[in-house]
């Protein structure tokens, strides 16, 4: 069975197609499809409004080569960096943690990675893998722990 589906139109839950060129180049150290998971929006203040606490199930990919972290999720929300780019150093404000065993939880302060943004975004993925990759992630250069406030 091939690394990435063949057919792939609107899946916002699995690795969107403009990135299956790129993992052809660089293998994927980890790739997750239709993982579920949950967001938790923290006091955000962006160009639409404030929210105070919103939280947001998902159906995500998760993808994380040596020179990409992708995660997708099927409501459009995505975190999409670039590891290996000496210009872009947004990565370096990426958390991870594993809450439980067989939960990860990628964090930041919107106001690092988004601009106009502020405010504490927490991805949590379930996945049996979450020890795995959160030793991957924090060999690439991410941080332990968890964001927070400003």
């Amino acid at each position: 069975m091939p690394l990435l589906p063949t057919r792939i139109f609107n899946r916002k839950d699995r690795v969107p197609r403009r990135f299956r060129r790129e993992l052809k180049k660089d293998a994927a150290l980890v790739l997750e499809e239709r993982r579920p998971g949950k967001l938790l929006i923290q006091t955000v203040i962006g160009p639409n409004g404030h929210r105070t606490l919103t939280t947001e199930a998902f159906s995500a990919c998760l993808l994380v080569s040596r020179k990409r972290l992708l995660l997708a999720t099927t409501s459009g929300r995505r975190v999409n960096l670039p590891l290996d780019d000496a210009e872009d150093l947004r990565w370096r404000h990426l958390f991870v943690r594993t809450p439980m065993p067989e939960l990860l939880a990628i964090s930041y302060n919107a106001v690092h990675l988004e601009e106009g943004w502020e405010g504490l975004w927490e991805f949590r993925v379930n996945t049996e893998n979450a020890q795995k990759i959160k030793e991957i992630l924090l060999k690439a250069g991410l941080q332990k722990g968890s964001a927070e406030k400003r």
